[in-house]
């Protein structure tokens, strides 16, 4: 077996939950590195986005972002659950208002 075939067949027994021994988590995390690599070589990037000195800095202000969006979609989320009710309210109103029969006036 060569040496990408048996990466392969680590990072398949890994996906599924088995243990690896430390020599075979090494020889992966080295395919994984390749994998990226030549996929940023695809990319046409040169340095990988890890090395960015910035990025520890950047954490915690995307999380932060994220959070501040999961807050705003969460209140546009009760907004539309809000009016949802008071259109079913209103539908089964109407609903009822149609299903009676008509009031006959005579002139």
């Amino acid at each position: 077996m060569n040496l990408e075939e048996n990466a392969k067949q680590l990072h398949d027994c890994a996906t599924r939950g088995e243990t690896l021994t430390t020599e075979e988590q090494s020889l992966l995390q080295a395919w994984y590195d390749q994998q990226d690599q030549a996929e940023l070589q695809q990319l046409g990037l040169t340095a990988p986005v890890a090395e960015d000195a910035t990025l520890p800095n950047q954490i915690p202000n995307q999380i932060k972002a994220t959070i501040e969006q999961i807050a705003v979609t969460a209140a546009q989320i009760q907004t539309l659950t809000t009016q949802n009710e008071a259109l079913r309210r209103e539908n089964q109103l109407l609903r009822r208002q149609f299903a009676e029969p008509p009031v006959l006036q005579h002139a």
